[in-house]
């Protein structure tokens, strides 16, 4: 046992050993009483000790939190998941569970600990002026350890530094960063904001040009659209009269997506979109996507699936939903743009949980009973033959299908998905089922590619977790941005030279757009193997 561990459940056997029974015993009239409290924690304390920080152990954690918000014991549980969280690197839910330590239990001997912690949560969440303010005032602790307070001036040393350079001068040139920063959205909002803090310099030299550190001006779409449908647009319309501004970034949503293009490029504004709506640059020059597209993926999945792995014949199993259609309409022009056959495709409802019927139907199964002993055994032929299937779904659908597929004898079909498939929680649901199935994404953190590489070093030095495709993108849109301002303040310059650029290098390799705003990189080709994702291919066809 950690010797943090064994002190919280010191901590709660001393406690419990000097509440008198009359006391344990009316709290058992009214809920669990605080001997049973106790044991609760204790028990939950020593499973994440012998069995290690699982999603089975934080759900019980959270549970006991959520049940006694103000327990006797629920400090220890805070301030032991938000350890783990800090350990996972996942600096959000640390956040969370230190100021909810803090809040609700101004006594505990744990606020200390949580106010340190709360500090360098919101430090590497990017959000400095918060870490500023949280860590001066926990120079003010008198109790906080002379270790912790080192740490806490070096720590302030550096979002000092930081700040200097984002000194908001009106000379300064700056980047606006339109997105979800609140509401159900927000996690991919965040996402996006990091990559583009990187890429403006914020944490110094990573990405904007030399000696050249760019403002970055943030605005939440969800809490300005609540208060005015016209938020966006708005937004735009003042960002743009502010000269030292260079261009926009965002949104992520394609309810902002329209409003933005057509109000940036009324303004005269380069906007780097990141969304996948449909036809979003045709609303003028000014508007650019730097953001993965159905036809990114299915062109150059279709080119490896053909070329690289020689499939003549392919099968479309898609969700009945906006998305799934234009995927499946997509891959069938490019498989059929390559000489290869779409024999056979249909469509299911976003929901479904068993896909017997569906897969009897698309592959005209025929089923056939033999007795082996008193054992009736169940043989199934396949009516369409197809060397592939192509999915366009998420890993939780897949994980759905992949045992079905299995079931029916359709084991040796090769299995083609999109960046949705590309979550290692596909392996822990699916797991053999999907071994060698081949996936298309925009970004692979693990790749050997020079830019993707040198991203994700720089990213997981500054945050602490390896970046996905939503950092990626932002960081890339951001870093075409401002290496296209050197070009000169002028926004016409700036939109002609990131037209014309071909030298940007981002995570995905060389950045560029063609001549209706599309960006224009190499996708990555992954494939499942021995149950872990690798990338299959060191080139794959540049697309649009």
């Amino acid at each position: 046992m950690t010797i943090r561990r064994a002190l919280i459940t010191i901590a709660i056997i001393a406690a419990y050993a000097v509440i008198m029974p009359s006391t344990a015993a009316r709290a058992g009239l009214f809920g669990p009483s605080t001997e049973e409290l106790a044991n609760e924690l204790n028990s939950i304390l020593e499973a994440v000790e012998s069995g290690g920080a699982t999603e089975a152990n934080i759900a019980k954690l959270e549970k006991y939190i959520r049940s006694n918000p103000k327990g006797e014991f629920t400090d220890e549980a805070l301030i032991e998941i938000a350890v783990i969280y800090t350990e996972q690197k996942d600096f959000f839910k640390a956040s969370l569970a230190y100021k909810t330590l803090i809040e609700r239990f101004p006594g505990s001997k744990y606020k200390t600990d949580s106010i340190y912690g709360l500090g360098l949560s919101e430090y590497r969440k990017g959000n400095l002026k918060e870490a500023r303010a949280v860590l001066e005032s926990f120079l003010q602790v008198k109790e906080a350890k002379i270790q912790q307070k080192v740490k806490a001036n070096h720590l302030l040393k550096t979002i000092s530094s930081v700040e200097a350079a984002v000194d908001d001068k009106a000379e300064q040139p700056s980047v606006a960063a339109i997105l979800p920063l609140s509401g159900k959205y927000s996690t991919y909002g965040e996402k996006a904001l990091r990559g583009i803090l990187l890429a403006a310099g914020i944490y110094g030299k990573t990405g904007a040009p030399e000696a050249v550190s760019y403002d970055v001006k943030v605005f939440d779409t969800e809490t300005g659209t609540a208060q005015n449908p016209n938020y966006v647009a708005e937004t735009v319309a003042s960002v743009a009269k502010n000269t030292s501004v260079t261009g926009i970034v965002g949104p992520l949503l394609s309810r902002d997506a329209e409003p933005m293009a057509i109000a940036a490029n009324k303004a005269s504004i380069p906007a780097l979109i990141l969304s996948q709506k449909e036809g979003i640059t045709k609303h003028g020059p000014y508007v650019l996507r730097n953001f993965i597209t159905p036809a990114a993926q299915t062109s150059a999945l279709a080119e490896h699936a053909t070329t690289a792995l020689g499939k003549k014949t392919f099968v479309i199993l898609y969700p009945d939903t906006p998305l799934g259609k234009e995927m499946a309409t997509s891959f069938t022009k490019e498989i059929n743009a390559r000489g290869a056959n779409i024999v056979a495709q249909t469509a299911y409802l976003p929901d479904t949980k068993d896909f017997s019927d569906i897969l009897l139907a698309l592959f005209k199964i025929k089923t056939e009973t033999k007795l082996e002993g008193r054992r009736r055994i169940s043989e199934f032929t396949a009516g369409v033959k197809a060397d592939a299937i192509f999915i366009p779904d998420g890993y939780e659908a897949i994980a759905q299908i992949a045992p079905f597929l299995a079931y029916y004898n359709l084991k040796k079909i090769q299995m083609l998905g999109t960046n949705g498939w590309n979550s290692e929680e596909l392996i822990k649901l699916s797991g053999q089922y999907v071994e060698g199935a081949v996936i298309v994404d925009g970004y692979f953190a693990e790749s050997q590619r020079k830019g993707a590489t040198d991203f994700a070093t720089l990213f997981e030095t500054a945050y602490g977790y390896k970046p996905g495709i939503i950092e990626a993108e932002a960081y890339d849109s951001t870093l075409a941005l401002t290496r296209a301002a050197t070009a000169g303040p002028e926004r016409e310059k700036i939109l002609k030279a990131i037209l014309s650029s071909a030298s940007v290098e981002g995570s995905a390799g060389t950045i560029r757009f063609d001549k209706n705003g599309e960006s224009i990189k190499e996708m990555f080709i992954l494939k499942i193997k021995d149950g872990k994702i690798t990338e299959a291919s060191k080139s794959a066809k540049k697309t649009p």
